[in-house]
């Protein structure tokens, strides 16, 4: 749904359960998923909490719904990041923890792409990555 601008997301659920429903996109009716189009393709973000009926959860990244049951957000990574955002991204990251979310706004990137650059960047030993509640936030070695 559009006036003006996205509004509303209808998915079919990814779980398999077949039902529809909207995915709020407008920051003015409350809280709403970011939505990226790239190469005509569509990202949400965050995942999407189904409350509801299935209970699943997903992210929709370049137009591929990828069911979590139990699997971390790094086995839908995408290994194909170019040097120049990597090093976009290595540039943005400070030695205070930040959330990947917000380096990519900083860099003008999906932010599944961010996390993406940034887990690359600490298997190289440049970052490091929080664990427990600082889960996805990064800082400088």
């Amino acid at each position: 749904m559009e006036r003006g601008r996205p509004r509303l997301l209808i998915v079919k659920c990814p779980c398999g359960c077949g039902e529809e429903y909207a995915v709020n996109l407008d920051r003015e009716a409350g809280k709403a998923w970011r939505f990226y189009i790239r190469d005509n393709k569509l990202t949400l973000y965050p995942s999407v909490w189904r409350d509801s009926a299935c209970q699943a959860h997903y992210i929709i990244r370049s137009n591929s719904a990828y069911v979590f049951s139990g699997r971390d957000v790094d086995e839908f990574a995408d290994r194909s990041l170019s040097v120049q955002d990597m090093e976009r991204v290595l540039q943005a990251v400070t030695a205070d923890w930040q959330h990947f979310a917000t380096v990519a706004e900083a860099v003008d990137q999906i932010p599944w792409d961010t996390l993406d650059a940034c887990r690359a960047l600490v298997r190289k030993g440049l970052l490091v990555e929080g664990r427990g509640e600082q889960w996805g936030q990064f800082r400088r070695r």
